[in-house]
């Protein structure tokens, strides 16, 4: 049975990466209807009203101090689109948008603050994330592991309106997060850099890790043309009149775009795009791949690996905008020492 990356798989993946929160907060999925008045109904779990009617709270029993105590969690709704999937049987891949809403109990200030910082940590780690998802594929006679490589982004958030349940006072807190799911295909965000540059004195400095906006590389040839007039000695005279192409020398060379931050890297390289040294400069940079076989164990592959000694080769600043981030590009070319 032929299986591609499900919307319910992307729920579970959303509950529990909000369910790993540093504040020990619980989050469940459920949702409220307000059919015929306080309806609550539920997708992933079943409530049970306590004795004073809430559904926020469970009773829980420690079997081994015998204590017993009660647990107030929040009720989260995602709402997983219906997913943009690439239209190749051989590539699954999808692109999802996650609307999600939780539910904040409000008439405690210290529940509500702990719980709005919850919140926006969950929100901040899914800014510019990748993940290793977990899944179980559930054939006729097996069930099979799979792992789902996840790029997440996440906007702002809502903090919402207030509505009463039950005689208790809520906000409905939300934000959206945008996630893009592959199960065979690999992100640029499994790419890592690490450039240093070397000192006058010809040692080699530190090297720092960065992340470009783009980083592209790419191999040049010039070519030295001859033909061989020599229809005597060739059978395939038709060949022997054709131009061959021998490759004279080549050249590797390697761009990348920043933002201008304070990455102490970048922010040399910055400088010299507008004050130009006597000499140029020289760097070391190192490219790495993390890559994830079917077991969902990673590795970085010596094939996809590379140190270079480059010089500062070419440089594009963009135009500097008041109000914009200020981006540049930056070539190198291999050195010959």
């Amino acid at each position: 049975m032929r299986f591609n990356i499900k919307q319910t798989n992307i729920m579970e993946f959303l509950t529990d990466k909000f369910n790993t929160n540093s504040f020990g907060i619980p989050f469940k999925q459920g949702f409220y209807a307000s059919e015929g008045g306080n309806d609550l109904n539920i997708v992933w779990y079943k409530p049970k009203l306590n004795d004073k009617g809430l559904f926020d709270i469970e009773d829980t029993y420690n079997s081994e101090t015998y204590a017993s105590n009660k647990k107030r969690f929040l009720v989260m709704q995602t709402d997983v689109s219906s997913g943009d999937y690439v239209g190749l049987p051989d590539i699954e891949m999808a692109s999802y948008t996650s609307n999600i809403e939780i539910m904040v109990y409000a008439e405690d200030p210290l529940s509500l603050i702990t719980s709005k910082m919850a919140i926006e940590e969950i929100r901040d780690s899914f800014i510019g994330s990748q993940y290793l998802h977990q899944v179980e594929e559930k054939n006729l006679d097996s069930i099979d592991e799979v792992y789902y490589k996840i790029v997440t982004t996440a906007g702002g958030i809502d903090y919402g309106s207030e509505i009463i349940l039950k005689g208790r006072k809520f906000l409905i807190m939300s934000f959206q997060v945008d996630l893009t799911v592959s199960k065979n295909v690999d992100f640029g965000n499994q790419v890592e850099w690490e450039i240093a540059k070397y000192n006058t004195d010809g040692t080699l400095g530190t090297y720092v890790e960065v992340v470009p906006l783009i980083s592209s590389w790419g191999v040049s040839h010039e070519m030295m043309s001859q033909q061989t007039l020599n229809s005597l000695n060739l059978t395939n005279v038709a060949k022997s009149r054709e131009v061959h192409n021998y490759v004279k020398s080549r050249g590797f060379g390697l761009t990348f775009t920043f933002f201008k931050s304070n990455n102490s890297i970048i922010r040399t390289m910055y400088a010299e795009s507008s004050n130009v040294p006597e000499l140029p400069p020289l760097y070391s940079i190192k490219k790495k791949e993390l890559e994830y076989d079917a077991s969902g164990n990673s590795s970085y592959p010596s094939d996809l690996q590379f140190t270079k000694k480059c010089v500062y080769g070419e440089v594009a600043p963009a135009d500097i905008i008041y109000g914009e981030p200020i981006i540049f590009a930056i070539g190198f070319v291999v050195s010959s020492k």
